[in-house]
């Protein structure tokens, strides 16, 4: 999902317009620059060790933090 949405992501400096299809009738457009996306996953490292796209799995290496949580708790 992430590789797919790979502009809306980065957060670039300007709209980016979502929704798309063959019409573009239900298209809307959203200004994400500047903003942080927290993304969960149970399955990212794996799913980004299968990828068989080289350069897909080093961009997603090179731009996002793992905080692999494991089984014990985040706080104090």
């Amino acid at each position: 999902m992430i590789l797919r949405q790979k502009l809306l992501i980065q957060a670039p400096p300007d709209f980016v317009t979502l929704g798309c299809s063959t019409t573009n009738r239900h298209s809307y457009q959203v200004f994400v620059s500047g903003i942080q996306f927290v993304i969960c996953s149970n399955k990212w490292i794996s799913e980004v060790e299968e990828l068989e796209c080289v350069e897909d799995r080093e961009w997603l290496r090179d731009n996002s933090i793992v905080l692999d949580v494991g089984s014990e708790p985040m706080f104090i």
